[in-house]
């Protein structure tokens, strides 16, 4: 959708793998010394910008910035959500209702990338391409504020 080079795509899959293990290894060296809630704020304001740097990136057509904003994203997830996620989910599943609380997360987690996936080109078509960036910026924003 930014119209960059095939060789440059396949070298930014590389590098959004690499962006998410370095700094998972981070959000995990972080997780001690500021706690979960902490990182999962940070995670979220890390959501938000860049998402909305993305909306607006694509709103002025400056499609340069595209890639960066994405690696910023990965890397906002794999600091907070990403690593709470890994420390916080062996700690809830010896609580009673874990085994019941996976199946029911597997499932809306799984619907949700589900729908993401079948509606965002056909919103993308549909709301003249940029208009969808924000919808989901700010469906991030409103996730994160009810956590």
């Amino acid at each position: 959708m930014t119209g960059s080079a095939p060789k440059r795509r396949c070298l930014q899959s590389v590098g959004i793998g690499v962006t998410n293990l370095v700094f998972t290894f981070v959000g995990l060296w972080l997780i001690d010394r500021l706690g979960r809630r902490t990182l999962l704020y940070i995670g979220s304001f890390g959501y938000i910008a860049s998402l909305g740097l993305t909306a607006w990136a694509f709103f002025t057509e400056r499609y340069a910035i595209v890639p960066g904003c994405i690696f910023a994203f990965i890397a906002a997830h794999a600091i907070g959500q990403g690593t709470v996620i890994w420390v916080s989910s062996p700690k809830f599943s010896q609580t009673a209702i874990g085994p019941q609380a996976r199946r029911w997360a597997a499932l809306l987690i799984g619907s949700s990338a589900a729908l993401l996936t079948t509606f965002f080109f056909r919103a993308w078509v549909e709301c003249s391409n940029p208009a969808t960036s924000p919808l989901f910026c700010g469906n991030d924003g409103v996730a994160s504020s009810c956590g």
